[in-house]
């Protein structure tokens, strides 16, 4: 798969990451995105001490959910895959730059609007003619479940 870019390093991305970095043949070359500095640099330096320096996390510090900056980031790194661990909010944002730039797409929570209660994959749903012109794949929701997010990311890595 070789280059991957993540988007967020908190709880769910923090575990992630540290799960790619265990398998570099896959994932050859990791970045990921985030709002806080401090927290890319505890990750990046987390998985260095564990992996002892043999995966090297790249950090990028921006607001993925910014409309025209993530597809701005997308061009610079070039990814095969985008894995989404950041906010709902973002999901459509995200998932229009991945569309327009022509990058696989995943993601482990429903869109949520933050100006209605609730959520619903509608939105997401839609995008589904688009990506598949492009003969591109996006997954949402994986995160349901951490047993079939591992299954979705194995299928994924080999798709």
């Amino acid at each position: 798969m070789s280059r991957i870019l993540v988007i967020g390093c908190g709880n769910v991305g923090s575990v992630g990451l540290h799960k790619m970095a265990q398998d570099t043949s896959t994932f050859s070359e990791i970045h990921v995105v985030s709002r806080t500095l401090e927290k890319l640099e505890s990750v990046r330096d987390s998985i260095s001490k564990r992996t002892k320096g043999k995966a090297i996390l790249n950090i990028h510090t921006a607001n993925a959910g910014e409309p025209g900056m993530f597809l701005k980031l997308l061009k610079k790194v070039k990814p095969v895959l985008v894995v989404n661990w950041g906010s709902p909010y973002d999901n459509l944002v995200v998932m229009d730059a991945c569309l327009d730039y022509g990058v696989n797409y995943i993601d482990t929570a429903c869109y949520e609007n933050p100006d209605k209660y609730g959520f619903s994959y509608k939105l997401q749903l839609a995008k589904d003619s688009a990506f598949k012109k492009k003969k591109l794949l996006a997954i949402t929701g994986a995160g349901f479940d951490p047993g079939v997010s591992n299954i979705f990311s194995a299928y994924a890595r080999d798709y």
